[in-house]
């Protein structure tokens, strides 16, 4: 798959200007991250530990992440995780998972097609409430889970991370909504957007 280094949100004025001092949330744009997606059976263990070998970690189960040097690893269902890495490690750990597999399960490119931000401030949980039904408490929404849910009406996959933030990732066709939306849920509190990819 042919990428772009843009960032999905550069061309967006709003994120070129929200500077908000005292920000109650600020939005971390990552631009282009490398996305693989990953597809295999858990009962087909040999198979299972050449990729776990492949990748440093243990594949996460259901609603749980793993973060090593080299990537994070979200689970997204029974037999499918996606992984996120450096640009420039993206096609060497393809390569190795395609041979991990042999042929007896899927790596599919999914880089540029998503947009990874984060959401940090002392605002996080107040925004979050306000832009998805999914319980997204601290009790219940500690660091490490992941969920496929709605943020406003778009699919997004939440990750919690430590400190309060939250991991957001968007399909590009709808990043300028959700920053749209966040702009409104922040007009009480102010926004900052930070560009982490230039």
């Amino acid at each position: 798959m042919t990428t772009t280094a843009r960032p999905p949100l550069a061309h967006n004025a709003l994120g070129r200007t929200a500077s908000a001092e005292n920000a109650g949330l600020t939005i971390t744009d990552h631009g282009v991250t490398g996305l693989l997606v990953l597809r295999v059976k858990p009962e087909r263990v040999e198979l299972v530990k050449a990729v776990e070998t492949v990748l440093g970690v243990a594949l996460p189960g259901a609603l749980q992440s793993a973060t090593v040097d080299l990537a994070v690893v979200r689970w997204m269902s029974p037999d499918a995780w996606l992984i996120s890495l450096e640009m420039t490690e993206r096609e060497r750990i393809e390569a190795a998972l395609v041979q991990a597999l042999d042929g007896h399960g899927a790596v599919v490119d999914v880089s540029g097609g998503y947009a990874h931000i984060e959401l940090s401030g002392p605002s996080v949980l107040e925004v979050l409430k306000t832009s998805t039904a999914y319980d997204v408490h601290p009790d219940n929404f500690v660091p490490g889970k992941v969920v496929g849910t709605t943020f406003a009406k778009a699919t997004v996959l939440l990750r919690a991370l430590g400190g309060g933030s939250c991991e957001v990732l968007v399909r590009r066709s709808l990043a300028d909504y959700v920053l749209l939306w966040l702009d409104k849920a922040t007009t009480d509190v102010g926004m900052r957007y930070v560009n982490n990819s230039e």
